[in-house]
């Protein structure tokens, strides 16, 4: 997992697109390769049998030219870093501070990583920033009607639509079919345009109706044939129960709420604030790496029974850390009605997922450790003691600090004899190396036959 976080400006001088390329090429040719491939049980879960688990990217703003800095911008990005590299396996690029256009940039170039992307089950995008949600006219509908897209900020005040965003990464060929996973830690307060002032509607949650049909049509078709979040939908023929329509009806469709196999998480509802908290980070991405720690213990403790994170209970269980343990305090601002001082700030989720995701986390079986254990034991014995060191350090915890299980008294053993053999190595290699450095004159050619002296040149 790449630890290094990446800022948008370097000794004063902002990175450039050829920067950015240099970045993912270095992290990419050494991803986080998976520990074991699990093909899908079934027809209804996403295949996860890839090389790679996928390509996380992760990028949170601070520091702003206008705009207030966000002060916990560094606890969410080791929290990412952590939830995504160390426990879920993901191949971790960071970036930190970035511009609008940088951030065009970074998703361009991931989404040119084609073999990457190929050789992954899915993908993860992580965003904190400042945002929020501005007026878009639709030729189509009426002057009064508008859609609203949810823009980010760069820090130079300038922003990406997260439509765009999710619209490019949707685009790339090999990612089809895989899951698409998008988290979005920012506000979605309105801005409003002087002339686009009467009604907005959020993009993907309305379907406008002109006119209303007044032939009577067969429901189930109807349902099946309109649902614009159905895998399966077909279009409408003249053939079809719609047929019947005259012509001068005029229904509008409009795109739904997110792609295919798309996932896209919000830290707040349309028209809201988005929160965090000094040494917390963003509330959402806090609760989502809380929940996913949940999963990840609950694995260890019924290891023979669950095998993997169930990425629609961590969506369950974020969603209901958010409510439980954080809220708004602003009793102090008048402009709240009473009552409505201390509020709720719900995480808004919607996904077209056509199957389940199931990461498998499984670690090595206990009859694997015991035998890997072992072999490492018995390798100190070919005059590699360094092997009882590593397996000193490796099965301590395994070995002392986990509950009982069948395996564990014998890797404790094996253990506890490395750490003997390490203790007997070090201390003979230590009373050699000060025997030898006592007697080197003294023995001579004996000493000169022993050491090895790197020659050095002649000025």
């Amino acid at each position: 997992m790449a630890t290094n976080i990446y800022k948008g400006t370097v000794k004063g001088r902002p990175i450039s697109k050829e920067e950015i390329k240099d970045i993912f090429e270095s992290i990419l040719t050494l991803g986080s390769f998976k520990s074991k491939h699990k093909v899908s049980s079934n027809q209804n879960e996403y295949e996860c049998n890839k090389s790679y688990r996928g390509l996380a990217i992760i990028i949170s703003n601070e520091s702003f030219e206008i705009l207030e800095q966000r002060s916990y911008c560094d606890v969410e990005l080791k929290m990412m870093q952590e939830t995504f590299g160390n426990h879920l396996n993901f191949t971790v690029v960071t970036f930190k501070d970035l511009t609008a256009q940088q951030i065009n940039w970074v998703v361009d170039i991931a989404c040119e990583q084609t073999q990457f992307h190929r050789d992954s089950d899915c993908f993860a995008c992580i965003i904190g920033s400042h945002g929020n949600e501005k007026p878009r006219p639709v030729d189509s509908l009426p002057t009064c009607v508008y859609y609203r897209d949810h823009c980010i900020y760069g820090v130079d005040n300038d922003t990406v639509t997260t439509r765009s965003i999710i619209e490019k990464v949707v685009g790339v060929e090999g990612l089809q079919d895989k899951p698409k996973m998008f988290f979005i830690q920012a506000c979605r307060s309105k801005m409003y345009d002087g002339s686009m002032n009467k009604i907005c509607s959020e993009h993907g949650h309305e379907i406008l109706v002109r006119d209303i049909v007044k032939n009577s049509f067969n429901q189930i078709n109807i349902a099946t044939s309109l649902n614009p979040l159905s895998s399966s939908a077909s279009k409408p023929t003249d053939n079809d129960t719609i047929g019947s329509m005259s012509k001068d009806q005029d229904i509008t469709e409009f795109n739904p709420p997110c792609a295919d196999d798309c996932l896209v998480v919000y830290s707040t509802a349309s028209e809201k604030n988005s929160y965090g908290r000094v040494g917390v980070g963003g509330w959402m991405l806090y609760s989502l790496h809380n929940a996913i720690l949940t999963q990840i213990k609950r694995i260890d403790q019924e290891s023979s029974k669950i095998n993997c994170i169930d990425i629609s209970r961590v969506l369950n269980d974020m969603t209901y850390y958010v409510s439980k343990y954080f809220e708004v305090d602003e009793s102090s601002e008048s402009t709240h009605p009473k009552g409505m001082e201390k509020r709720k700030v719900p995480v808004v989720f919607e996904h077209c997922f056509p199957k389940e995701i199931n990461m498998d986390l499984r670690k090595l079986k206990n009859e694997d450790k015991l035998d890997l254990c072992r072999k490492y034991y018995l390798g100190g014995f070919a005059c590699l003691p360094f092997l009882w060191f590593i397996n000193s350090i490796w099965f301590f915890k395994e070995a002392f600090l986990k509950e009982e299980y069948t395996e564990q008294k014998q890797i404790r053993s094996y253990v506890i004899r490395s750490m003997i053999g390490t203790v007997i190595w070090t201390a003979i290699i230590s009373v050699w190396i000060v025997i030898f450095q006592l007697n080197r004159v003294s023995w001579g050619d004996t000493a000169d036959a022993m050491s090895f002296i790197i020659p050095r040149g002649i000025p």
